[in-house]
Order: C-alpha cells, then sequence, then structure tokens
C-alpha cells in the first residue's frame, strides 16, 4: 500500500507524529521525503545551520523509529554548467548536513536527457556518491514495461559500444 501526505511546508515535528502514527497504524513502513529543502526550518540567520537540524532530526527519527527514510534534496544549476553533467555531493543544496547524516547518498542520471541521440534510450545510472556500510560505485536500470529493472556492466559496455558504432556510422 502507497500512502501520501502532500501537506506543504512541514516542519520536523510534523513529519515525526505522521511517521510515529503510520508506523503505529502499519507496521513496518518506508518513507520517501520529496523534497528536503522545502521542509519548514527553526528561524535561525543561516539556511545551513536550519537545514542541518532539520538533517539530523531526520536521522533521529530513522533511528527512534527504525525505519529508512529516503529523502530527494535538490541539485545546484551547476551540474549544467560542466561537461560531465553526472551529479556530484557538492551540488546538493546545503549538502554538508546532508552528507555528514545520510548512510548513502544515491544520484539518478539519464544522458539520454543531455544526448538524446545517445543509442541509451531509457539506460539510468544509480550513482552511489557516498555509503557508510558498503560500497560506492554505479549500478544500472531500464525502464521496461513499467518496471525497473537491473541492466548488467556487461550489457551496458555492449549498448555503450552499439552506440558509438551507430554513432560513427552516422558521421561517415
Amino acid at each position: 500500500k502507497l500512502y501520501i501526505d502532500d501537506r506543504p511546508n512541514l516542519s520536523l515535528a510534523q513529519v515525526r507524529a505522521t511517521i510515529k502514527k503510520f508506523k503505529e497504524d502499519h507496521g513496518d513502513i518506508v518513507v520517501g521525503l520529496d523534497y528536503f529543502t522545502l521542509m519548514k526550518t527553526e528561524e535561525s540567520g543561516r539556511t545551513d545551520l536550519a537545514f542541518g537540524k532539520n538533517s539530523t532530526g531526520i536521522k533521529n527519527i530513522c533511528k527512534e523509529f527504525k525505519t529508512p527514510v529516503f529523502l530527494l534534496a535538490q541539485l545546484s544549476r551547476g551540474v549544467d554548467s560542466r561537461p560531465n553533467k553526472r551529479p556530484l555531493i557538492s551540488d546538493i543544496r546545503e549538502s554538508g548536513s546532508i552528507e555528514q547524516d545520510a548512510d548513502s547518498i544515491i544520484f539518478l542520471y539519464k544522458d539520454s536527457v543531455y544526448n538524446p541521440d545517445n543509442g541509451l534510450g531509457g539506460l539510468t545510472e544509480n550513482i552511489v556518491a557516498a555509503n557508510r556500510h558498503g560500497e560506492t560505485g554505479t549500478a544500472y536500470t531500464e525502464m521496461k514495461g513499467g518496471w525497473l529493472e537491473n541492466v548488467s556492466e556487461v550489457d551496458v559496455n555492449h549498448m555503450m559500444n552499439f552506440a558509438d558504432t551507430k554513432q560513427d556510422n552516422w558521421n561517415n
């Protein structure tokens, strides 16, 4: 079952109360917060300190209720000005507190967004940029029939070689 609470501008206390209620009513849950920088912050002269309190608060909620929280955060526009558009941790708005508190930081990247004729279609890179309890690296998925399917690195290399060959043939 999927429950959506789309109230805007929730405070940390409201998020905690909602998670507590859902946990009591439904048992084990997984929480997604979209998106972090729209959460209400305590009055502070510095947004980095206010976001830091929310980031630490979300981490404490995870521990208290023993539930994972997927926190979506906005990237800066700086990523669009680089030749390599793959996001970096420094691209996360107010990234210091998030990097400090997160167990994992995962970026999704679709090269076809920037290069529509690359021949890679719906291939998505799932870039694990930080992982407190494991490895970092990239896994690949592709949307097929409304479902995400894993794509092996061998298949990705084949797709990229095919796309390069196809591009070379178009240029000749």
